[in-house]
């Protein structure tokens, strides 16, 4: 009889536990927008999944994997620029810094920038590339604000992540709360509206990707998504400027947010400060979905 009344307290707090998981993912759910992803296609020669073969990763597998979230303490994504700094560069930066809030629901601050010469020339290619990982791994902890739950730095350089690599668009850690990520192979100096947008297009689909390492999500292989991999600007061009559902789920679960808020933010964003026809459209969709029972 005693044993009966020390386990049922115990059940109950135990029922209570997965009622209250399992009504929070019922809340986070994002399983209605997968009408609106498209299956990721076999992959052309040169592709990133022709060169690495990846696992993927669950929504279930993502959430045991203990990943970086923001704190009390600790709520703040940083950005800060590495390089000479220019007009256009910031201009680029307040763009992102809009979109990366929007996003992820979550304040972004911009740091001061960090000069050419915190880069040591034994770190940088003859052909003027810097190496990411060198950033990641020597400077950005040099600069990690007490208040950061991520840092990451965003520059003009061209990078390269080893030695036996030409170059990366980006590169982040998925437990460390640091990455960096580059616009030089944008092709931002052209000329013209349609030019400076797809350079702020790509840059943002870039941030996106590597903030979202930086949440410990990692490469999607199921569906078109900026959470695939990329070797090269057509590949990026390729696939889809924002998240399928499977990967949207996590960050969701991460930032505890509605799908709902999250569509909601980026359908304004995009209205307001990169309009863009299909994802307007894309996001006008996904509140419609999210509306059906």
């Amino acid at each position: 009889m005693l044993k009966c009344i020390l386990f049922k307290p115990c059940c109950y707090v135990i029922y209570l536990a997965i009622f209250c998981f399992s009504c929070q993912t019922k809340s986070l759910r994002t399983d209605p927008l997968i009408v609106l992803d498209y299956v990721k296609q076999k992959p052309l020669e040169g592709d990133w999944l022709m060169e690495h073969k990846e696992s993927g990763q669950n929504f279930d597998a993502y959430c045991s994997s203990s990943p970086i979230r923001s704190t009390q303490e600790c709520p703040y994504l940083y950005i800060v620029g590495m390089g000479e700094p220019s007009e256009q560069k910031l201009k680029i930066l307040l763009t992102v810094q809009k979109g990366l809030s929007a996003f992820y629901q979550i304040p972004v601050r911009i740091l001061a920038d960090l000069p050419h010469h915190s880069m040591p020339q034994g770190h940088i290619r003859e052909n003027g590339q810097w190496d990411a990982k060198w950033i990641i791994d020597k400077i950005l902890p040099k600069h990690f604000p007490d208040s950061a739950m991520a840092l990451i730095a965003f520059t003009e350089q061209d990078l390269y992540p080893g030695n036996d690599w030409n170059y990366v668009f980006g590169l982040a850690s998925l437990k460390n709360r640091v990455g960096v990520w580059s616009y030089a192979r944008f092709e931002c100096e052209c000329a013209g509206e349609i030019a400076e947008k797809m350079c702020y297009m790509r840059t943002l689909h870039v941030a996106i990707h590597e903030t979202g390492h930086m949440f410990g999500i990692k490469h999607c292989i199921g569906f078109e998504c900026c959470m695939n991999g990329s070797n090269s600007l057509f590949e990026l061009d390729r696939q889809e400027n924002r998240m399928c559902h499977e990967c949207l789920a996590k960050v969701c679960w991460n930032r505890a947010i509605s799908p709902g808020k999250h569509v909601q933010a980026m359908l304004e964003f995009y209205s307001d400060y990169l309009p863009d026809t299909s994802l307007i459209s894309y996001y006008r969709s996904a509140q419609e979905c999210l509306k059906k029972p």
